[in-house]
């Protein structure tokens, strides 16, 4: 079961430091441009069936823990009974590819343990952890308090990906293997270091405090309170967010 998320928090990314703004780097795209430049209109594309060609060696993926920067702190001391966490991860810089990758997160949880955290990082831009359930309207309500700080994710490549054209076109095959790394662009944020092409998934993270108890909350006054509620979408309903258990 899928639990509700908080959307009125979303655009938290507004009020941290963005170091750029890349958006999501499609693969497969990247794989057919450079293909189109060589050798004509791409019928096929693929990173892990070689389609009877040889010297194939399909692509494979490998991902690094998150690393947050050295001076995020946590807010560890909670106010009351009454007062829940929530946790958010905004990809500014993110990944879509034919591959099903994931990686792992450490979080302190209600002043006890840490907790380790797994979650899909291929066509990912938003993550949300909300372990207590909180809603909406509670969220609209209560007082918050956050503490938010960059991270990165190293995503590597290793491999061939398979391409078809339509029409062979001089000395270039109509299939042939190409090697990974020849995918580099640095601009793009595509690095090629030895044998292997490795991209950066990067954005903010976000450890929220909400507390509901009447000592402690702040009214808000009622216009900030609608203003909270209009930022409201079904996050549930796009592909791209993921809403961990």
């Amino acid at each position: 079961m899928i639990k509700q998320a908080v959307t009125a928090g979303i655009l938290f990314c507004l009020m941290v430091r963005v170091e750029g703004n890349c958006g999501k780097l499609n693969l497969t795209k990247q794989a057919e441009e450079y293909v189109s430049k060589r050798g004509g209109e791409v019928e096929k594309i693929s990173f892990t069936d070689s389609h009877g060609t040889s010297d194939w060696e399909p692509t494979t993926v490998t991902v690094g823990d998150m690393q947050l920067e050295k001076n995020c702190k946590y807010k560890t001391k909670l106010k009351n009974s009454k007062c829940v966490v929530l946790y958010w991860w905004y990809m500014t810089c993110s990944l879509l590819t034919p591959f099903n990758f994931t990686t792992n997160v450490s979080v302190p949880y209600m002043d006890k343990e840490r907790r380790n955290l797994t979650f899909e990082l291929n066509n990912t831009t938003f993550v949300q952890w909300n372990l207590d359930s909180l809603t909406n309207e509670t969220y609209t309500q209560a007082t918050t308090d956050s503490k938010s700080c960059n991270f990165s994710v190293e995503v590597g490549f290793q491999g061939k990906f398979f391409y078809e054209i339509q029409r062979q076109r001089g000395d270039n095959p109509k299939k042939n293997n190409v090697d990974v790394i020849y995918l580099e662009d640095r601009g793009l944020g595509l690095i090629r270091k030895g044998s292997s092409l490795y991209y950066n998934v990067t954005g903010h993270f976000k450890h929220e405090v909400v507390c509901t108890d009447q000592n402690v909350q702040k009214k808000l006054p009622q216009k900030e309170v609608a203003k909270r509620r209009s930022r409201k979408r079904s996050l549930s309903k796009t592909p791209d967010a993921r809403i961990l258990p």
